[in-house]
């Protein structure tokens, strides 16, 4: 039996520091994007506890909020070329494990799922709207912990991968992000 990965958040710990708030996408020479990416701690389908700044280790991570099944089955078609580029990408959703993993079996995800019930970690990274439901969003974490890249209330209609080179271009180099 083909076991997928799965991560699931029980204990989110504080904000390392604020992130500025936009709807536009940002690059790391942005005004304001100087701060670290909120640090949280999640059980891992392993049994351990582990954190941002663990998953930083192996590579760059890529947290993609809310997205919906097309946008799951796009970023599984992207996953490869991702993890070509150094980046682990991570899907987070407010709704339950049952729900991620019935969504990981019926669309064949390669990548992790996390469980955010409560809103902590959508909280964290301020993307809840006015009722408290996290808006789709994401972010492109280093493995130094900055923010390289980020879009609050929406998700790139052409997918990631060009956006995600786009932020992990040296600043010297990169042109203009678009989605």
């Amino acid at each position: 039996m083909k076991r997928w990965p799965f991560i699931a958040i029980f204990v989110l710990v504080a904000s390392v520091s604020p992130l500025v708030t936009s709807s536009e996408p940002m690059r790391p020479e942005s005004p304001g994007l100087t701060g670290e990416a909120p640090d949280f701690q999640f059980l891992a389908n392993d049994g351990r506890w582990k954190s941002l700044h663990d998953l930083r280790r192996e590579s760059h991570v890529l947290l993609v909020f809310e997205p919906a099944e097309a946008q799951l089955a796009a970023l599984e078609r992207e996953a490869e070329s991702l993890r070509g580029q150094g980046v682990n990408v991570i899907a987070v959703f407010s709704h339950g494990e049952s729900a991620n993993w019935s969504k990981i079996e019926r669309l064949g995800l390669t990548y992790s799922l996390l469980s955010d019930p409560r809103g902590e970690l959508a909280s964290q990274f301020r993307i809840a709207s006015e009722s408290g439901a996290p808006h789709p969003s994401w972010f492109l974490v280093d493995r130094d912990g900055r923010v390289r890249g980020l879009e609050r209330g929406s998700l790139p209609e052409t997918g990631f991968t060009g956006v995600v080179a786009g932020a992990l271009r040296p600043a010297e180099q990169a042109s203009t992000l678009k989605p």
